[in-house]
């Protein structure tokens, strides 16, 4: 499969994400939302940090959940402009997707409303994350290109 043929693929798929996502909160689906971002946002940090040679997977380790979301906001690095965000959103995104009837033995879960409500708000949070870091990712790969023109002119 060529370059061309990939993108065409990797385009299809965001598209659906995109729509699912906005079609989730619209139903108040929101853990749907959370993981579909969380696919989102785990696809661009790999793709940025495997690029620059920050981390290296197999490709096996990707597809089978053996790469974790909040070991990859840490490669990005606590300097990084997203790093804050990304970790807040981390964090309550697990919060939504592990507490609805998870408790300590004898403790009672987390009231339904508040749960809802902390599910909305990350999933709505996380609309705005996504394109932030989709923006960036973007960014970096024009940043990027501009410098292998200017090694390739200089060279």
């Amino acid at each position: 499969m060529n370059n061309k043929e990939k993108n065409i693929k990797k385009y299809l798929s965001y598209k659906e994400a995109h729509k699912r996502i906005k079609s989730s909160i619209s139903k108040e689906f929101f853990l749907e939302a959370i993981t579909i971002q969380e696919s989102i946002i785990s696809d661009r940090l790999l793709s940025h940090l495997i690029g620059k040679g920050i981390i290296s997977f197999r490709e096996d380790d990707i597809g089978h959940g053996k790469v974790a979301l909040s070991s990859l906001i840490n490669k990005l690095g606590k300097n990084h402009s997203l790093y804050n965000n990304l970790d807040k959103w981390r964090r309550d995104r697990n919060i939504c997707i592990h507490s609805m009837c998870k408790s300590y033995p004898g403790k009672p879960t987390i009231h339904v409303k508040d749960f809802l409500d902390m599910a909305k708000h990350t999933a709505l949070f996380g609309v705005k994350l996504v394109k932030d870091v989709q923006k960036w990712h973007a960014s970096e790969i024009k940043h990027n290109s501009l410098i292998k023109k200017k090694k390739k002119c200089l060279s």
